[in-house]
């Protein structure tokens, strides 16, 4: 039986679970790092931790959890330039917001 979009093939990706784990783990020890610099470094030091530890974190989600890796690069461009323009106007926001 043909589906309305026999034209497009679906892929699956198989990843071996041992790459699951350790994204895991790496997401574990990014967490507990972000939350030791906040608790021990209280102030602008946690906060620059956590500007960079957050962006790591979220692009292991995309690439592994999330497939992103698997997708095709026109579709990933125009997801990381979305997501660029966010990061700018966020960016540009918070300078306001600091210089008020």
């Amino acid at each position: 039986m043909k589906t309305v979009n026999s034209s497009i093939e679906h892929q699956e990706h198989l990843i071996p679970y041992k790459i699951f784990v350790w994204v895991w783990v790496a997401l574990i020890i990014l967490t507990f790092i972000t939350v030791g610099a906040s608790t021990y470094f209280p102030g602008m030091i946690g906060v620059i931790v956590a500007i960079i530890v957050t962006p790591l974190k979220a692009l292991l989600v995309l690439e592994i959890f999330m497939h992103l890796r698997y997708e095709s690069k026109v579709f990933r461009y125009m997801f990381y330039t979305a997501l660029i323009i966010m990061a700018i106007f966020i960016g540009l926001t918070l300078v306001d917001y600091i210089y008020r």
